[in-house]
């Protein structure tokens, strides 16, 4: 069995320091809350971004399986309002290619 966390900012606003700290508790995977009220200006939600995460998950030995949008919380697919779900399948639609 492998362990993993969500980081986000908990551990450091700076994501290698996430990386560095995940690794030192001893995680074997690290996975990222994404900013999804606005995740236009988001680098998780960018093609250089998803690179970055990738390369640090290479350097610190640690699996990166998916970002999360737990930060959809009130603008996401369980929405009462039709026009906030598509707004959600627009957004989860346009994500960075692997």
């Amino acid at each position: 069995m492998k362990y993993g966390t969500i980081a986000g900012r908990r551990y450091s606003d700076d994501i290698e320091d996430s990386f560095r700290i995940a690794s030192e508790i001893g995680f074997d995977g690290i996975e990222f809350p994404f900013l999804a009220e606005d995740h236009t200006t988001e680098l998780l939600w960018t093609a250089e971004g998803a690179a970055q995460v990738r390369a640090l998950g290479e350097k610190y030995g640690l699996e990166t399986p998916s970002c999360v949008a737990g930060r959809y919380n009130k603008r996401g697919f369980a929405a009462e309002d039709p026009a906030i779900r598509e707004e959600a399948v627009e957004v989860h639609a346009d994500r960075p290619a692997d």
